[in-house]
């Protein structure tokens, strides 16, 4: 293949591996673009001689990282009437202002939605913000000293736990301020980003856009107050805001966020099996704001009778303008379901 061999690719591919954390590419990129380890290797000194990579021990057991072009760290006092895109505008624009626009349109829409819930919503005296930026992702985290976001949206709701609250926020449409927010920058900012962290209350909901099923959920004894959020990525781009945003319209023609994905495996989070009747009326809750939810068991090794029965018979049975799709169910699942209403 012509195209794999130019020089220009092969850098490309290496600063993408590079920015997924693959400190030894070469082998990969090597298959991947239809050339040899040499030419690769090549490009790679290359690199190491602009001072964009560094290389870390010697022979078979080098490791290469991306050298880090710049890093910000600022404090703001939000009794000082701090606003979101000022922080965009004079913190992370000026460190990413070389790239395009579908690059600047994800990174504005992260930064300004996870800025404003600090601010609006968190109970917080203080946000930090920090700004990395190597020649191939730029990673942005802000963490506030506020009550702490599961906490927070576990009690406005009052919600049994605090993995429940975490489940509510994956579906996307939740806010604490109905009248001043619609409740979905986490859902999309976490599908626009290569990688996506929100800590807080000794719980993290993750997501990597690399890794198959790359959703997850899980304890964090971090001792911190407040929440954490990390973005990262990766250059090029990989999506636009508006192709993720038109992948959550349930029909053609349709406007507005009225598709949402259910990861199944964060409500067994905390709980272990979905056996119950209760479990499945809590999936289904605030379903009814979407005309289709897709309900994905990805993760989800086995269901009890009661509770499929509940969330795919009786709970449709009364919203049946909700359109319901299932993926990724195993055999066990497909038998379950197979029983209902038998």
């Amino acid at each position: 293949m012509v195209m794999s061999r130019k020089p220009g690719l092969i850098k490309q591919m290496l600063l993408e591996e590079l920015a997924i954390n693959d400190a030894s590419p070469v082998a990969k990129v090597a298959r991947q673009a239809a050339v040899s380890r040499q030419a690769v290797d090549k490009q790679l000194r290359h690199l190491i001689a602009q001072g964009i990579v560094q290389v870390e021990g010697e022979g078979k057991g080098s490791r290469y990282f991306l050298v880090v072009l710049s890093e910000k760290l600022s404090r703001f006092r939000l009794a000082d009437g701090l606003e979101e895109h000022l922080v965009w505008r004079d913190l992370v624009l000026p460190t990413v202002a070389d790239r395009g626009a579908a690059e600047l349109a994800v990174l504005a829409y992260g930064v300004n939605e996870m800025l404003n819930n600090a601010i609006e919503h968190s109970q917080a005296k203080e946000v930090v913000v920090r700004v990395v930026r190597n020649a191939g992702s730029i990673t942005i985290q802000i963490v506030d000293d506020g009550v702490g976001i599961f906490k927070k949206i576990a009690d406005s709701f009052r919600l049994s736990s605090l993995p429940e609250a975490l489940f509510e926020v994956s579906k996307g449409k939740l806010t604490t301020e109905p009248t001043r927010h619609n409740g979905e920058g986490i859902f999309f900012t976490a599908r626009l980003f290569d990688a996506f962290m929100l800590s807080a209350n000794n719980l993290s909901f993750m997501h990597n856009a690399h890794v198959q099923d790359g959703w997850l959920a899980q304890t964090d004894q971090h001792d911190a107050a407040g929440t954490r959020v990390s973005l990262v990525l990766n250059f090029p781009v990989g999506r636009s805001v508006e192709e993720v945003f038109d992948e959550h319209v349930a029909r053609k023609g349709e406007f507005g966020f009225t598709k949402t994905h259910v990861l199944l495996k964060l409500a067994q989070f905390g709980e272990k099996m979905l056996m119950s009747r209760s479990h499945a009326r809590r999936v289904f809750w605030r379903l009814e704001r979407f005309g289709e939810v897709v309900l994905d068991f990805a993760g989800v090794e086995s269901v009890g009778p009661a509770f499929i029965d509940e969330l795919l018979r009786v709970l449709p049975s009364k919203k049946p303008r909700i359109k319901l799709t299932l993926v990724n169910i195993n055999e066990k699942i497909e038998r379950a379901i197979a029983r209902i209403g038998n």
